[in-house]
Formats: structure tokens, sequence, C-alpha cells
């Protein structure tokens, strides 16, 4: 939450900074049309796109995010094709950004698996600890592939034998397309995949 102080330095202090995010926040958009910056997804404490675009709430009933693919139980080392799908009213653009971390125990928190692109629509960049992979959307392939609807497709191969669950963590932006940071809609997601039970050490 903001508060705004009666003291008229503190008062000027907070219009200049208004002033700096209402003038350089197209100059942001643009910069990321073709990818998030890193650590966006919502996950592990991480915050999301919606610190940026934050005029509407988390998860907006009209609209979706959902990832498809995932089996409740992973086998390690297999390959799985993941497709994102974001849905909104009036959808023009849109975005995503992904990570695949172990959910608990001694690793958790760390890279599970890798993550790959399959076509040209999806990216794969590292974060800045050079270990977390971040799945994005590419600059082509921001515009909806149906009316109100847009989806990519990855491959995440499992890692090799863990013990331990999977979470996966998803942020999109449903776009109004102006060029700004206001109008738009964020939505969040996280599904966790189990290590299949025959791999579990006890």
């Amino acid at each position: 939450m903001c508060d705004f102080a009666s003291d008229r330095n503190t008062g000027t202090f907070s219009l200049f900074a208004l002033a700096v995010v209402i003038f350089t926040t197209p100059l942001m958009v643009s910069a990321y049309q073709d990818k998030p910056p890193p650590g966006n997804t919502g996950g592990f404490g991480e915050s999301s796109c919606h610190q940026c675009h934050f005029d509407h709430p988390l998860n907006d009933q009209e609209g979706s995010l959902n990832i498809h693919g995932l089996p409740e139980f992973y086998e390690p080392n297999s390959q799985y094709l993941i497709r994102i799908t974001l849905k909104r009213p009036a959808l023009k653009r849109g975005g995503f950004q992904l990570a695949t971390r172990f959910a608990g125990g001694a690793q958790a928190g760390r890279q599970a698996g890798s993550l790959q692109p399959v076509d040209e629509r999806v990216a794969v960049m590292t974060g800045d600890d050079g270990e977390i992979q971040y799945a994005h959307h590419s600059e082509v392939a921001s515009l909806p592939s149906f009316r109100d609807e847009i989806s990519w497709t990855l491959r995440w191969i499992a890692p090799e034998f863990s013990g331990a669950s999977v979470a996966f963590h998803v942020a999109a932006n449903a776009c109004n397309d102006d060029d700004s940071s206001f109008g738009d809609f964020i939505y969040v997601k996280e599904v966790v995949s189990k290590v299949a039970l025959e791999q579990v050490r006890f």
C-alpha cells in the first residue's frame, strides 16, 4: 500500500516519482515485448508481472491461465510437452514466463530438469544466479493464436532421480496493446508434479 504524506517535500517527491513512472512506462513495456526480465513467475518468493501491471487484481475471473501436459507423477529423464494457454476477452497481446523448481526437500527452490523450446514461439533464458531457467514468449508469439486466446508449447525434460516433487510456476500478461502498464490483466498459476512412487527413497 502507498500512503500520501502531508509534508510538502515528501509530496513533491511523490509527484516526481509518479511522473517518472508514467513517462518511462512505455519504454519499459516496449523493452519487454520479446521477453520479460527473469525472476517474475510469482513462485518461491519471486515477484510477478503484477508489480508493474498492477491496476487490476490477479487472476481476474473473466480470464484464465492453464498448464497442460504435466503428469500427476513424472518419470525421471522423461520428456513432456507442455502447453500454456492464456484466455481473456478482448485479448490483444500476451506473454508468459515459466520456471520449474524442486518443491521441497534438500533441493527446494533449485532448478528441476530442463526446459527447451520446440519452435520460434518460445525461448529459454537463465536467471541472474546462472542456474534457474525461465521459459518465455518470443516477440513473434505475442499475438493471439485464436480469438481471445494465446498459447505456447515447450518441452520439459524431467530431472534424474531426485525423490522430490517439481513445482511449475507461470505468470502471464493479457495485454490491451496500448504500450503502457495500464489496463492489462495478470494471471499466475502453480502446478506440482510428484515423482513416481517407486522412485521415492524411504
